[in-house]
């Protein structure tokens, strides 16, 4: 389905349509397919590459307003789906933004502590800077049991997890 220039593949094996029909606008039909989405999905067969048997797509009925109210509707949800675009995208930077000062506050507290009016000294380590003057510093290996060699746990597998511990990959 091609519409605005945007092309939706149902599968990994892709049939262009081309609407030629003058009673349809193409781009009603490209939010008509778009809603039947759920449907093409419940007719995809295969796991590793997924295929859809044309006859789905061919025999698939659609409700058929005038072509004026289908340009308005179309025209309706352009407009709507650009608002919630919008929308998405100023989400999405206050994401990154609140992402950014997330980061900022654990880097400020692991390296500056909490205390804002400590007395700050050089670390000697570059990516640091200055330290509370009362931090000591040590090689991260006394931190630990063991560091072990081999491959590193997915940090998503539960059974990797030996109690409370937390994977950083």
């Amino acid at each position: 389905i091609v519409a605005n220039n945007c092309e939706g593949i149902v599968s990994s094996t892709t049939v262009k349509y081309v609407c030629t029909d003058k009673k349809f606008d193409a781009q009603y039909l490209f939010y008509l397919f778009k809603n039947g989405e759920p449907f093409f999905r419940s007719k995809v067969n295969g796991t590793t590459i997924p295929h859809m048997n044309q006859k789905y797509i061919d025999e698939y009925l659609c409700i058929q307003p005038s072509l004026a109210e289908q340009q308005r509707i179309a025209e309706f949800l352009d407009r709507k789906c650009a608002e919630v675009d919008e929308m998405i995208g100023l989400q999405e930077q206050i994401i990154e933004e609140l992402k950014a000062y997330k980061q900022s506050v654990i880097t400020e507290a692991v390296t500056k502590g909490l205390n804002p009016d400590a007395p700050m000294r050089d670390s000697g380590i570059e990516w640091v800077g200055q330290i509370p003057e009362r931090w000591g510093k040590d090689k991260i290996i006394r931190a630990f049991r063991m560091i072990g060699s081999g491959t590193t746990p997915k940090s998503t597998d539960e059974s990797n997890f030996d109690g409370d511990i937390n994977w950083i990959q």
